[in-house]
């Protein structure tokens, strides 16, 4: 290993696809950095194999450090635990359960005790410059109309486990933000990008499009009034780009930053979009029920069910989120959101070949 490099600790690798495109753009962007990755036990051997297609020299900067968010101490030795706090000068806390359907205990232990884990490193830590941490849009909830990045407001509801735990988490981040030196990073609904269009789960928008594609040919597929709400979903790549233009920027600290797209589109134009893409028939209604009601109550959904409702109420959000941080720290980069017009096709392409792809989590792994 280099002697006399910047540490950084990441968590999340491999299960979570940010945590990997993550190690790779740190690996790049910073030749100096060198790379604990927090790896449960049972992703040591996936981590091994992703370890294995670096280059000679990147594989000389990252360590795999067997622990869990989940376990006090991250199952380290007491010893270990504060040797590591002593070494590490950035963490990207990326670790988080985000997709509905896995127990509420897991849930919890992950997403929110997982984060009090990593405060208490980064709290223990001299020399720590910042304590990266990832969160997402969602922690907004049910909320409707504008978001602004450096508001913490619990909702009336929130629609699934998942979004209450994010923001019960963000909640205890902030909290810690006078004693750690804390940027917060909210991604919208992740998808892949030119690199690799491959994502574990299918979810979101993946799971709009997939039904689009593959209800029967002469089945009328109805589009609600409500069709009108934007779709905010952004390429993993701009995410990790950004993130690290972000973090890298002393003027992030102790601020929240809106990782969305700036100019989203309706849910309407995309299905209309992806429709014709397919060569679908789509109907435009007036109806005044959801997403989620139209879409599950079509005739012949029952053949297409692996479409959680929980998915398409998100989808369904009357909801913006402000990104002044974000476009204060990015201007005068060349970093910017493509438009979806401009990789929906590959999208669509990808899915029309996915056959491995699971629309839900699997407990037994679920990407921490």
């Amino acid at each position: 290993m280099m002697r006399n490099s910047k540490v950084a600790l990441l968590t999340g690798f491999p299960s979570g696809l940010i945590a990997r495109r993550l190690l790779n753009k740190l690996l790049v962007a910073q030749r100096d950095i060198r790379v604990l990755c927090l790896t449960p036990e049972s992703s040591l051997r996936r981590a091994q194999e992703l370890l294995a297609a670096l280059s000679e020299p990147d594989k000389q900067r990252v360590e795999l450090l067997r622990g869990s968010v989940a376990a006090m101490d991250f199952g380290l030795s007491g010893a270990r635990f504060l040797a590591l706090a002593k070494e590490v000068d950035i963490i990207h806390h990326c670790a988080a359960i985000d997709h509905p359907g896995v127990s509420r205990h897991l849930t919890e232990r992950i997403n929110v005790n997982g984060t009090g884990e990593v405060l208490e490193l980064a709290a223990l830590s001299t020399g720590l410059q910042q304590f990266v941490y990832w969160s997402t849009a969602f922690v907004a909830g049910a909320r409707r109309g504008l978001v602004m990045e450096d508001e913490l407001i619990r909702t009336p509801s929130f629609r699934n486990l998942v979004e209450e735990t994010r923001f019960r988490a963000e909640k205890i981040v902030r909290h810690a933000m006078s004693r750690v030196p804390t940027v917060i990073l909210r991604p919208a609904i992740v998808v892949g990008d030119a690199e690799s269009w491959h994502i574990d789960r299918l979810n979101g928008p993946y799971l709009l499009l997939k039904f689009i594609l593959n209800a029967p040919f002469e089945m009328t597929i109805p589009l609600p009034q409500k069709g009108e709400f934007l779709l905010n979903q952004v390429p993993v790549g701009y995410v990790v780009d950004a993130a690290v233009a972000i973090a890298n920027d002393p003027r992030s600290v102790g601020r929240c930053f809106h990782l969305v797209d700036p100019n989203p589109p309706r849910i309407r134009d995309i299905c209309l979009a992806t429709a014709k893409l397919a060569r679908r028939p789509l109907t435009i209604g007036e109806l005044p029920s959801g997403l989620a009601n139209v879409l599950l109550q079509a005739p012949g959904i029952k053949q297409l069910s692996d479409i959680p409702r929980t998915y398409l109420d998100q989808l369904s959000s009357d909801v913006a989120y402000n990104r002044t941080n974000t476009r204060e720290l990015l201007q005068g980069t060349s970093i910017e959101c493509p438009n979806v017009t401009s990789y929906l096709q590959p999208l669509v392409d990808y899915l029309r070949s996915a056959k491995n792809v699971s629309a839900d989590q699997d407990e037994e792994n679920p990407g921490v």
